[in-house]
């Protein structure tokens, strides 16, 4: 038994969805141009940059809704000229009214507002005995180091972008002070906003100091063979660091590094004890290991005791690489 066919003519044909027509891009660049023009009349009270900065995440909602919509079709096409409209006119509309657009901490881009200037910093000693200073890099270069016959606590010479941080609270002859820039570079424009920053800080050598290193990116080199060091906390997302201990003293140094490298050039005869953590990179050293493994234990210089000077160096190594020498 044969079972007859039906003529290609007469076969139902697929159900196919018909692709709608967007139209916000069209619509955005309109709206762009419209911007554009009205930037060049001198409209415009907001920078367009910092409207991208700050508003960003709403391209991803659009491209979300597009491609939730693309196989709707004359809805589809509705639906993007809609969301077109909008976020064009809300786009015109910020850009024309004060307040709309501020630049927030945590998202700065390069603008004309953000040229590299000049900054000179000079905290007065003024009795501090004992300070503890937060230094928080996020690109560029750094240098820190003792200061010489200063009346200062803290001096520095910095070029920089956005805004300065330059913080001081006393309480009694205890102070603490930051220093850095606030905001975090657009992606964009990292190369543009890193270029050329540089700090140069000078610490007074007759405090007994705290210090809290924050290296976002960049390079750091601290010389701290002068100072008279309690405690030393390096946290490295990036970049690389080297710092130089002092001879003498009994303090400790704490290396939280995330990726980058870091080296540690301890003064010689000094006594030191490392203990570390590695979960990914290279902790290198010529140190005797006292306990444990490449992953987990604790290292020593020969003989080392806690009874004259010495130094605790305490080692979380996420990625990159380590050298204490």
């Amino acid at each position: 038994m044969t079972i007859p066919t039906l003529p290609d003519e007469s076969r139902p044909a697929p159900l196919r969805h018909r692709r709608s027509v967007s139209l916000f891009w069209p619509i955005a660049l309109i709206g762009i141009g419209v911007g554009a023009l009205l930037n060049n009349a001198g409209q415009l009270v907001n920078d367009p940059l910092m409207l991208l900065a700050q508003y960003w995440p709403v391209l991803l909602i659009t491209a979300g809704i597009e491609l939730i919509f693309q196989r709707t079709g004359w809805l589809g096409t509705l639906v993007s000229a809609l969301v077109g409209l909008v976020v064009a006119g809300g786009a015109i509309y910020i850009l024309m009214t004060p307040g709309m657009v501020t630049q927030t901490p945590g998202l700065v881009i390069f603008s004309a507002n953000n040229a590299l200037r000049a900054e000179r910093v000079a905290r007065p000693l003024d009795g501090v005995r004992a300070a503890k200073v937060d230094f928080d890099l996020r690109s560029g270069a750094g240098t820190l180091q003792a200061s010489k016959d200063s009346p200062n606590l803290v001096e520095a010479e910095a070029s920089l972008r956005g805004e300065l941080i330059n913080d001081m609270q006393r309480s009694g002859d205890n102070a603490t002070v930051r220093l850095g820039t606030r905001g975090q570079p657009f992606p964009l424009f990292f190369f543009e906003w890193a270029m050329g920053e540089r700090w140069d800080i000078r610490i007074n050598p007759g405090i007994t100091l705290d210090l809290n290193l924050n290296v976002r990116s960049g390079s750091l080199n601290g010389d701290l063979s002068g100072l008279a060091l309690r405690a030393v906390t390096l946290d490295q997302d990036s970049g690389q660091s080297t710092l130089v201990l002092p001879e003498s003293g009994q303090y400790q140094l704490n290396l939280q590094i995330d990726s980058g490298s870091a080296e540690v050039k301890l003064p010689r005869g000094m006594p030191a004890r490392v203990r570390y953590h590695v979960n990914s990179g290279a902790l290198n050293t010529a140190l005797n290991r006292a306990s444990g493994n490449n992953r987990d234990g604790t290292y020593e210089t020969p003989g080392f005791n806690q009874s004259g000077s010495y130094v605790l160096i305490d080692v979380q190594l996420n990625s990159g690489s380590v050298t204490v020498r």
